[in-house]
């Protein structure tokens, strides 16, 4: 009797265990299998060339980027990672930023990312094997920017008539010389830009020598932080809607936030600096905060110290060394254009002893608009006056 209840209903639950716990194992081999299968057609279409070219461009200083350029076989592109050595070190937070490879080389050509591959091709190719869009390989793999392409002799515009690319000697040699020549004009220029934003983090503005005679002697008003902001928080603020909707600044843009002060006045400025700097100089947004908030919306002083930092840069835009000191020229003008608009709006007994007219105006205000003297010349010991526009 026992022995029939072993054989008729332990012995077939036994079997039926053993079976199904074999049917999972060969099911778990054959995922296992599919897995292995579909990984190795990953690792096979991300392989690159064996062989890499190396590129290093020295500045004067001993600051060197070093290139390493990739050949993909597969998704027929050229990629490029680079490495920074500078010859002082960068110890600012935000200014290491600039430096960031990522940040360094995106935008050298207008529009050239380096997120996406200009290879069409290589977006179904990456879906067919179950991966992202190439953005999410570009740590990995390293950026596909168009100049690179170009610097290979490769031309994904200009294809031959079967729609294969191939390279050509030809666009090669045509692109070198320029990409070579912009790859050492943005390293110059995004390292003289990372050293002024360091300096002004920690609240100093670099003197200027060449520029003197732009700046009085004597500026009371200061930089108490500079800080790198999200592009949100940037947005949101509304004195910066018309430079948005007018697309003077991006997304991909370089934003801060830098608090200005003179004793108990307040002024907040909104600074965005384009990946081209110097060639589009970093435009300001400033508001104002003293007997109320004051915008360039709401205010015609307000409106005019923007204009006298932001349109009037051309004169610091003199030598050759100019590209070092842009934006900390724009920021001693703004220093000292708070301090004209707190002197000149000096009226009570109260104001005159926080703010005494330590600067010289020929007008302290003049015509209908009542438009204040930002403009500084240097005619005897300095003098301020109003811009004939």
């Amino acid at each position: 009797m026992l022995f029939d209840v072993l054989n008729n209903f332990l012995i077939p639950k036994l079997y039926l265990k053993v079976e199904v716990t074999s049917k999972s194992k060969r099911h778990h081999r054959k995922r296992s299998s599919k897995i292995d299968r579909l990984e190795e057609r990953r690792k096979r279409l991300l392989a690159k060339h064996p062989l890499n070219v190396n590129l290093t461009i020295s500045l004067k200083d001993g600051s060197t980027i070093t290139l390493e350029f990739y050949y993909l076989l597969n998704l027929s592109v050229v990629t490029v990672k680079c490495a920074v050595q500078v010859s002082e070190p960068i110890t600012g937070v935000f200014a290491s930023t600039l430096m960031a490879p990522s940040n360094l080389l995106c935008g050298l050509y207008p529009g050239d990312t380096g997120l996406e591959s200009p290879n069409v091709a290589n977006y179904y190719q990456l879906q067919n094997v179950g991966l992202g869009p190439f953005v999410d390989l570009v740590s990995q793999l390293g950026s596909p920017y168009m100049w690179a392409q170009k610097v290979a002799g490769l031309d994904f515009i200009s294809c031959n008539l079967k729609g294969q690319q191939g390279p050509s000697v030809k666009v090669s040699q045509a692109n070198i010389p320029n990409t070579i020549k912009a790859l050492q004009q943005r390293f110059k220029s995004r390292f003289a830009l990372c050293k002024q934003v360091q300096s002004l983090e920690s609240g100093a503005v670099p003197p200027i020598p060449a520029l003197m005679e732009h700046f009085p002697t004597k500026i009371n008003s200061q930089v108490n932080s500079l800080k790198q902001i999200s592009w949100e928080e940037y947005r949101k603020n509304k004195s910066t809607h018309w430079l948005i909707e007018q697309n003077q600044v991006g997304e991909l843009d370089f934003v801060y936030r830098m608090n200005i002060s003179r004793g108990p006045a307040k002024a907040l400025a909104l600074i965005a600096i384009r990946n081209n700097y110097p060639e589009s100089p970093p435009l300001f947004s400033i508001e104002v905060n003293w007997k109320g908030l004051l915008t360039a919306a709401s205010s015609d002083a307000i409106r005019d110290m923007e204009r006298e930092v932001n349109v009037y840069v051309q004169e610091f835009m003199a030598g050759k060394e100019w590209i070092d000191t842009l934006l900390a020229a724009q920021v001693t003008r703004l220093l000292y254009c708070f301090d004209v608009y707190l002197e000149a709006n000096a009226v009570t007994d109260e104001d005159k002893k926080l703010f005494p007219r330590e600067k010289v105006f020929i007008q302290a205000t003049r015509s209908r608009t009542r438009s204040l003297p930002y403009k500084y010349v240097e005619m005897g010991g300095g003098v301020f006056t109003q811009r004939h526009t």
